[in-house]
């Protein structure tokens, strides 16, 4: 059981970071863009 718990909190530690950092380029993207619009 142990060692299943592991895996699942290494899959989920990376799901995480993985969709953070697609949310990081979004918000990235909205923040160029409205630089874009107000200059």
């Amino acid at each position: 059981p142990y060692i299943l718990i592991n895996e699942i909190r290494i899959q989920s530690s990376i799901t995480f970071n993985r969709a953070r950092s697609q949310g990081d380029s979004i918000l990235n993207q909205y923040l160029h863009y409205k630089i874009i619009q107000e200059a």
